[in-house]
């Protein structure tokens, strides 16, 4: 996945869908576990987005480590939220097996694509801490 419009079309449009619809529902949360989550995603979208600038090798480490968190709140609340809303309508009897295919490609679009962009900014993120330090000798 080397094109940028790809990065963006499956990664930081269904992370940004995701936030936005997690702060829309920050009256409705309750647990100190829900508005963790939903500051983790907002974190995580930030370095999604601004793991796509041209930015300095001092940076990748705060890149990075906004990276990692948008990683672990998207698999824990964006996973974990999806599999059980749809385990709750599969025994519930209230989901067909074409409500069933729809639900799955559109949670694997909102959940896995920014998962899979987010891990290959993050291993870019450490390719470019380990770069050589260029040095300008005059």
């Amino acid at each position: 996945m080397k094109s940028a419009v790809a990065r963006i079309l499956l990664g930081v449009i269904p992370a940004c869908l995701m936030t936005l619809g997690g702060l829309f529902f920050i009256p409705a949360l309750v647990t100190t576990t829900q508005k963790v989550l939903v500051a983790m995603s907002v974190v995580g979208t930030a370095g999604l987005i601004a793991s796509f600038a041209n930015y300095r090798r001092g940076m990748a480490p705060l890149i990075l480590c906004t990276l990692l968190i948008g990683i672990i709140a998207m698999l824990v609340g964006g996973g974990g939220g999806a599999v059980s809303a749809v385990a709750i309508d599969v025994a519930n009897h209230r989901l067909s097996w074409k409500g069933a295919v729809f639900r799955i490609v559109s949670q694997a679009w909102l959940v896995l694509g920014p998962i899979t962009v987010g891990i290959i900014q993050a291993v870019s993120s450490v390719r470019k801490m380990r770069a050589p330090v260029s040095s300008s000798a005059t």
